[in-house]
């Protein structure tokens, strides 16, 4: 049986055919999180998330604590049987509501009009569609929603079809229309404001609906836009369908939700003073399209603030873009928490930016351009999961101004990226130290123990990052300790030198990334006789180590 099938019989038990998929994904694969398997699947990352949560709710998937987050599917046996019991108990309420439902059923007075199909029709040729829009327009009762062209709004008014919208106003009909308003369509634009409402908004091409009291909508199939009054290149689609007119008239309550008033964009036209407003991004695609947007407007300075160097964090072109900003004398700064994981990322970045890390990561992130605009990104109180980020918008100048100050705080207090790579670097050849250093001191008849504990004379077990025994002489000890970030660099000096005076310890080290220690601690820790052992990777640091055990048996 091939995964096809099995996916097919997944659906005899309920879930849709992406559901199964999903499910089938997670069995065959394991552990996975949703932008892997985004990408194997080829779709958008928030339709599996949400396919995921929905298998979560139902049973079939668990989430596995982490970050990112990774799902795991519940084995296919009890998979099935959640399956077949949801099954079995809504056949049992299905059978429990039987007669409920006919009685119900039976109470209703069908009418002949409940029976009617929707109807669907094309009209082809300007003429033929002005006068179904006249049909339309004058059986209007409620409200006439339309969005249109400057030109269409123009051919609208030659045509006498806005006459037919003035006397429908006139009688309490709310007129809403929703249109490009620029220096060129100023004068039609005032025309209508006088009867209805009209707002701005950026048109993606030429298009054209209407939709009349909730009950019919013409939608514009293929739009030839002069203004010729007889073209037969004008093809409309029309229906009084139920589902597609909701489909169409939350289309367009949300652009209308999200645009500006028509007389706000012709005063910007008239004084030149750009609108200063704040909008809401609902999702991840209008996210990286303002990103991108603004990123590559910049004339002055970027601002960056992001918990990630990948997507959805910083969108993918978005370093190419940096670069480009470079060539352009455009100053761009960016804060990130930088790790291993993203360490290859970090270094490649900082040669385009000016690239700072911060910690702890914040649940917030920002850009801000020209300090005129601003785009946050931020994660409810209490949520974790990336889904859930909420995104704004806003070129309100107080607010960017705000913003950049933040950035500026952020920024005094941060650790230049180079400092951090060191770090990182040196994290990863400490790791690597104890097998080389292993090897490398047993030749030189000494014994590694990390982490390393000698008794003092104190009486007190002292711990040490490592200590190294000469093998047949126990007494005869090295002991040495890592400059660790959490600790003062200074306490850790100390406390390495009194630690070794209580064990009486032939020589003291003092593991450190280069270029970490200042004139003031290089100096005390040249009066407490501790040699600084530092290098590029791990075997140039144990064969230093080397060195200073034949130190000690000479």
């Amino acid at each position: 049986m091939t995964v096809e099938d099995i996916v097919n019989e997944l659906q005899t038990y309920g879930l849709s055919q992406f559901q199964a998929r999903v499910y089938v994904h997670l069995v065959t694969s394991g552990p996975s999180g949703a932008g892997v398997l985004a990408r194997r699947l080829g779709v958008n990352r928030m339709k599996v998330y949400r396919t995921l949560r929905k298998l979560q709710d139902i049973g079939l998937v668990e989430v596995l604590s982490g970050r990112p987050l990774r799902f795991v599917a519940e084995p296919p046996e009890k998979a099935l049987d959640k399956l077949i019991n949801a099954v079995k108990k809504k056949v049992s309420e299905m059978e429990a509501n039987r007669r409920k439902v006919l009685e119900t059923l039976a109470r209703i007075d069908v009418s002949p009009n409940g029976l009617l199909e929707p109807k669907f029709r094309i009209h082809t040729g300007r003429r033929s569609i002005y006068n179904l829009l006249f049909t339309m327009f004058s059986s209007a009762k409620e409200e006439i929603r339309i969005l249109a062209t400057r030109n269409e709004l123009y051919r609208l008014s030659f045509s006498g079809l806005d006459g037919v919208l003035r006397r429908r106003s006139s009688r309490g009909v709310r007129v809403r229309i929703l249109t490009e308003v620029d220096e060129r369509s100023l004068d039609i634009v005032k025309a209508y404001m006088k009867y209805s409402s009209v707002k701005h908004t950026s048109l993606p091409g030429k298009m054209r609906f209407v939709i009349v009291d909730g009950r019919e909508v013409l939608t514009s199939v293929s739009l030839e836009d002069s203004m010729s009054l007889s073209t037969d290149r004008d093809v409309g689609f029309w229906t009084d369908s139920k589902d597609y007119l909701k489909a169409n008239e939350a289309f367009f309550d949300e652009i209308w939700g999200g645009s500006l008033d028509a007389d706000l964009v012709i005063e910007s036209l008239k004084t030149g003073k750009v609108i200063e407003e704040i909008k809401v991004l609902n999702s991840i695609d209008d996210y990286v399209d303002f990103y991108v947007k603004m990123v590559s407007s910049a004339r002055s300075e970027i601002l960056v603030l992001t918990d990630d160097l990948k997507e959805p964090s910083l969108p993918k072109f978005v370093p190419i873009l940096f670069r480009e900003l470079k060539n352009r004398g455009v100053e761009v700064k960016v804060l990130t928490f930088i790790n291993e994981e993203n360490l290859s990322e970090a270094e490649d970045l900082s040669k385009y930016v000016q690239l700072k890390h911060i910690e702890p990561r914040l649940n917030i992130q920002f850009l801000v351009a020209d300090r005129k605009e601003c785009l946050m990104s931020f994660l409810p109180l209490g949520q974790t999961d990336t889904m859930f980020r909420q995104n704004l918008w806003s070129n309100l100048t107080s607010h960017s101004s705000f913003m950049a100050e933040v950035f500026t705080e952020f920024w005094s207090r941060a650790i230049d990226a180079d400092y951090r790579f060191k770090e990182l670097k040196f994290h990863q050849t400490v790791r690597e130290l104890q097998e080389i250093l292993k090897g490398i001191a047993e030749n030189c008849g000494w014994r590694l123990e990390l982490p390393g504990r000698l008794t003092g004379r104190s009486g007190l077990s002292q711990e040490f990052g490592f200590v190294v025994r000469k093998i047949g002489e126990p007494d005869k000890t090295v002991v040495a300790d890592f400059l660790r970030k959490d600790v003062p660099a200074m306490a850790s000096v100390i406390a390495l030198h009194v630690k070794a005076l209580d064990v009486e310890a032939d020589k003291k080290l003092l593991v450190c990334f280069p270029e970490v220690l200042g004139d003031r601690l290089r100096s005390l820790v040249d009066s407490y006789g501790i040699d600084v052992i530092s290098g590029n990777d791990a075997e140039e640091m144990s064969l230093k180590i080397a060195d200073k055990l034949r130190e000690v048996e000479r």
